[in-house]
């Protein structure tokens, strides 16, 4: 393509190779029938690009269909574009494959970001909030995996220091409150324990004073080893013939003291023998129906049976105490059915602190029932599961 300009008598011209200008338009898609082609003022083509590349012979070529065209203010021609649907649909799939490229990118920088979100953090949070599940269900062994995130590793220190002051705190607790139950079973038994032993000295200092000796060397052989057997026993499970000995010694010194005034009966079975019990569980009990049994007129027998009892799978002892007395007043009785406070005005306090240990040692796997006999007398119905205890209380037993 040339230009000539003339100016006075000059003249100055320039030329420009057309295939200059269209080369840079070869990167279009412009499809099979596409062009790009330059365009004289007269309508005529001066250059031709196509898909094959430049066109020398333009009359092939229609340039009045057209898709695009561009008038160049400087230039005494202009540019036509023409894309056919090839170059379109190329182009579209050249989009298509990018975009796809970029979202098989996304899905795998998803996955990896998912990976590491689950691993680093859902995983340990899940972790964290079970473990706080189980603190709550009242699981202290909280244990915590190692390479989680700075801030839960930060709240894991934290915590397992918090939960170690707990532990300690409710094991603080737990051993008083051990304590406090100890010394108020103690304190309980104390006060269950007969208060007729200081009578029992003067009773053994009155016999020797009137000469009655083999009485009381009775009476001391007896009292040595009812004692013996109250201050053994502050805290120990005992067997059931250590605790119906030391009733038959009880009511052995009653009887010294006030001859005739009632008979007993003492059975344990044999394969109960070894059952263990807390101490004055039958004691208080036959220490009431005797007691009662002074102030009758007529000769009552007290009673005491344990034989076994089988509860389904599990092996149980049952403890029958009566007596051929009056039986229990009315509205004690009812009192005791019902589970009340028998205590009132410092009364029966053996009996309601019995029932207290009773609870304390036997929770609902114990039962003891109240009730008066038609025939006249008062029953006690005990029933505990068969527990045996170690060589202490055997020795115990035998002493």
């Amino acid at each position: 393509m040339l230009k000539v300009a003339q100016s006075q008598g000059v003249g100055l011209g320039c030329y420009v190779n057309l295939k200059t200008i269209l080369e840079p338009f070869s990167e279009l898609s412009l499809g099979k029938s596409g062009y790009v082609s330059l365009v004289d003022q007269n309508g005529k083509s001066i250059g031709t690009l196509t898909e094959k590349g430049i066109v020398t012979d333009n009359s092939k070529i229609n340039t009045d269909n057209y898709t695009f065209r561009q008038e160049l203010s400087q230039a005494p021609f202009e540019i036509r574009i023409k894309i056919s649907w090839t170059g379109v649909l190329n182009l579209m799939t050249g989009s298509v494959f990018a975009l796809l490229g970029v979202a098989f990118l996304m899905v795998i920088a998803g996955s990896v970001l998912l990976f590491h979100l689950e691993t680093k953090i859902l995983k340990p949070v899940g972790m964290f909030t079970e473990n706080l599940q189980k603190y709550d269900n009242g699981d202290l062994t909280y244990q915590m995996s190692e390479g989680n995130l700075v801030e839960l590793e930060q709240i894991d220190d934290k915590f397992r220091n918090m939960i170690h002051q707990i532990r300690r705190l409710k094991i603080t607790l737990y051993e008083q409150e051990l304590q406090k139950q100890k010394i108020e079973m103690d304190y309980l038994k104390i006060q269950i324990r007969p208060h007729f032993y200081m009578n029992c000295l003067n009773f053994i200092y009155s016999m020797i004073d009137f000469g009655q000796y083999d009485h009381a060397k009775s009476m001391s052989r007896i009292t040595s080893d009812y004692l013996a057997y109250i201050f053994r026993n502050t805290s120990e499970m005992v067997p059931v013939t250590a605790e119906t000995n030391h009733c038959e010694n009880y009511l052995k010194i009653l009887l010294l003291r006030y001859p005739e005034k009632f008979t007993y009966y003492f059975e344990v079975h044999e394969e109960v023998e070894n059952a263990v019990i807390f101490p004055f569980l039958i004691q208080v009990f036959v220490e009431n129906a005797a007691k009662h049994a002074l102030t009758l007129e007529t000769v009552p027998l007290i009673s005491v049976t344990v034989y076994p009892e089988d509860r389904g799978d599990e092996k149980y002892v049952n403890i029958y105490i009566s007596d051929t007395g009056n039986g229990f007043p009315e509205e004690t009785l009812q009192r005791l059915k019902a589970g009340e406070d028998i205590s009132e005005h410092g009364k029966h306090i053996g009996i309601e602190n019995c029932l207290k240990r009773f609870r304390y040692y036997y929770g609902d796997s114990g039962e003891i029932h109240f009730d008066n006999s038609p025939l006249g007398g008062a029953i006690v119905d005990i029933h505990i599961p068969y527990r045996t205890g170690g060589e202490e209380h055997e020795t115990i037993a035998r002493g």
